[in-house]
């Protein structure tokens, strides 16, 4: 029977030493489920912080969205107003071409009333001269020429004249 409980003791020794095996095993693999739990810990903090920062970008992109919905209204506008001016422009460029088209005309009655002034001026001067001319031979006339008072005056010597041969042929 010693040699049962020698054999038992062996196995009861054998069993102790995986038993401490099994238990430096069972603490590696605590230790190792600690870190695995620390990893756990450090990766769900991790996972709130990006959560966070998914929820901050987020809020940020739908920001970007109302900024660019905006920034495509105020673009339509632009396009509208665009439209209206360059509409605006091709009128002005129409009223421009008229007003060249006007400014031609006008040029060309300013070089015609340029050339009937010079031909005018001409016709004015040769009328001038004429006009001298004849006020110089009115005044001749003017200097010849018998007034009434000298008519009365020869009538009157006439008449005294005439009275003057009648009394010579009577006597």
């Amino acid at each position: 029977m010693e040699a049962v409980l020698n054999r038992i003791l062996g196995e009861l020794q054998h069993v102790n030493q995986k038993l401490e095996n099994i238990d430096n095993r069972l603490d590696k693999v605590e230790q190792r489920m600690g870190k695995l739990e620390q990893r756990m810990d450090t990766l769900e903090v991790r996972m709130d912080k990006l959560e966070q920062r998914m929820d901050t970008l987020e809020v940020r992109m739908d920001k970007l969205e109302q900024r660019m919905d905006t920034l495509e209204v105020r673009m339509d506008k632009l396009g509208q107003r665009m439209d209206t001016l360059e509409g605006r422009m091709d009128k002005l460029e129409q009223r421009v071409d008229i007003l060249e088209v006007g400014q031609k005309e006008l040029h060309q009655m300013v070089h015609a009333i340029r050339n009937n002034q010079l031909e005018s001026r001409a016709v004015i001067d040769s009328v001038q001269y004429d006009i001298a001319d004849m006020k110089g031979g009115l005044k001749t006339l003017c200097e010849n020429m018998v007034t009434k008072k000298d008519l009365r005056f020869y009538d009157m010597k006439i008449g005294e004249h005439d009275r003057e041969i009648f009394t010579m042929k009577q006597q």
